[in-house]
């Protein structure tokens, strides 16, 4: 039976044909790049315009055209690939004949290379200003309408990929997860415990209380069991000698399945010789203590500070060489005394930063005067006034997540 097209779908199609009668593979070839989206971003756009034409920063990207607008011999895309995403400009008298009907055939959704020049447009947005294009690979159906993503959940389920595509926390998941399962290994390799694996294949169910999935085994004529738990594989390499091991393994339960509940799931597993109760509680407890989540936020996220109201974490950090600032919240008088006694502790943050930050401008001047580190405000400042205020009054620095008030 012949697949019925939607219109936008018989439009690329016809223009995957104009491509091959260009010589050109509509599906592409491999391609050497040397930047990405997001790292461009985040080197060059603190730059102004003057200061990027002096530069000249030549660059090659690869990624997917999420939007494209032209005007005549111009236009304007944006490319994103796995870190981000930056605007792409091309011009006729530039790219030439060929390759700027190239980019008026290229669709939302097909992958092209890019080699030019960053460089800011007369608006500030910073950009690339292509003197090369390659046409990557063409997308045969369109992808979701672009205000609104893909926000049936069963369908962002059953595809993935698009759901990758269209939704960047779906994508902030998808990248956190492995930095998580890194972190976990690090932690119980470092308690001196050995990672193994075991066979997903079991002749015999145990573990655990579920329905398992049945499959058959050819050469032996048996059947055997998609694994329900991992746990008495794991107890057999104990009494092999082993003493420590874990292991981070997939589970199949052939049992019920919603947006919560998924029948084939990942878990780590413990088991330590001569430990009993107690001490396998303290060794799953200490994924969650202090020092480990600190590790995993210099060591894997790599920022270069942290705001905290826990002392404790105060102490930690400055340990293992991050920029802390200790939050206070300016509830009373009481409170008030409190932030400075703390604040002159043995073990003193790099800053502290007060809450709300649109408080009255002597009690900041009041702070500022008695801290023996600086004074950072933050909270309910909304408008530019609150900034001046609070900058006015002592403090170095304001916190918020209003972005209009982030150049100011």
């Amino acid at each position: 039976m012949k697949q019925k097209l939607t219109q936008q779908e018989q439009v690329r199609r016809d223009k995957m044909k104009d491509l091959m009668d260009m010589g050109i593979d509509p599906f592409g070839h491999a391609f050497k790049r040397d930047a990405k989206c997001g790292e461009i971003v985040a080197k060059y756009d603190g730059f102004s315009k003057e200061e990027l034409e002096e530069k000249e920063v030549h660059v090659t990207i690869a990624g997917r055209i999420m939007r494209k607008r032209r005007q005549g011999k111009a236009g304007f895309m944006n490319v994103q690939d796995v870190s981000g995403d930056i605007q792409i400009y091309c011009r006729k008298d530039v790219l030439g004949e060929e390759q700027y009907e190239i980019f008026k055939k290229n669709d939302i959704g097909d992958i092209v290379g890019i080699e030019g020049l960053v460089m800011k447009t007369d608006h500030g947005q910073l950009s690339i200003r292509a003197m090369q294009y390659t046409h990557l690979s063409k997308a045969l159906r369109p992808l979701p309408e672009k205000f609104h993503g893909l926000t049936d959940t069963e369908e962002r389920f059953r595809r993935r990929y698009v759901d990758l595509i269209m939704n960047p926390e779906a994508k902030k998941v998808a990248l956190t997860r492995p930095k998580i399962i890194r972190a976990v290994q690090e932690y119980l390799d470092g308690q001196g415990l050995m990672e193994v694996e075991t066979p997903v294949l079991q002749p015999i169910l145990g573990g655990a209380a579920a329905r398992p999935f049945v499959t058959h085994h050819n050469a032996l004529n048996k059947d055997f069991y998609l694994r329900i738990a991992t746990e008495l594989p794991l107890k057999r390499l104990i009494v092999g000698g082993l003493e420590g091991v874990y292991e981070i393994g997939r589970l199949f339960r052939n049992e019920g399945m919603d947006a919560t509940h998924n029948p084939e799931f990942t878990t780590v597993e413990a088991y330590v010789a001569y430990s009993d109760l107690h001490g396998m509680m303290d060794l799953i407890e200490g994924l969650s203590n202090d020092e480990v989540a600190l590790d995993y936020i210099k060591n894997v996220v790599h920022a270069d500070g942290i705001i905290t109201t826990k002392s404790s974490f105060i102490q930690y950090g400055k340990k293992i060489g991050l920029y802390t600032i200790h939050r206070y919240f300016v509830l009373d008088s009481m409170a008030l005394q409190n932030i400075i006694k703390q604040a002159k502790n043995a073990v003193q943050p790099d800053a502290i930063e007060i809450l709300p930050g649109v408080l009255q401008p002597k009690i900041v001047r009041y702070i500022t005067k008695h801290s023996p580190v600086p004074v950072m405000c933050g909270g309910l400042v909304t408008v530019k006034e609150d900034v001046i205020h609070c900058l006015q009054s002592g403090a170095i620095a304001v916190s918020t997540t209003r972005k209009d008030l982030w150049d100011l």
